[in-house]
């Protein structure tokens, strides 16, 4: 996703905080939230194209907080155990994504 990232997304409800604090990825949590979400709306054919880039923008970024946690933790945890990292690759997909890639 390729957009401004200053949209706005003030109108689009917090979306959860999973699996806080500890080291491991699950994507499960805002895969339902998401679900309920657009359930309780009416379905994703109720929004307009610019409610539809909110919705992504916000989801977008939740997902994106999600893995900067987890490495920052695992980060702390190799450094608590004394092991040196000096580079971190991002590759695959979502590597392509010019809104991780500016963070």
């Amino acid at each position: 996703m390729n957009e401004d990232p200053d949209v706005d997304i003030s109108d689009i409800p917090p979306l959860p905080t999973v699996t806080h604090g500890r080291l491991f990825f699950s994507f499960g949590g805002y895969h339902s939230w998401m679900e309920r979400y657009l359930t309780a709306q009416g379905g994703i054919e109720t929004f307009d194209v610019t409610r539809k880039r909110r919705l992504a923008r916000a989801f977008q970024t939740s997902i994106f907080a999600h893995l900067e946690e987890k490495v920052l933790l695992g980060l702390k945890w190799c450094s608590d155990q004394d092991i040196h990292i000096g580079d971190l690759v991002v590759s695959g997909g979502v590597a392509s994504n010019d809104y991780l890639r500016h963070r």
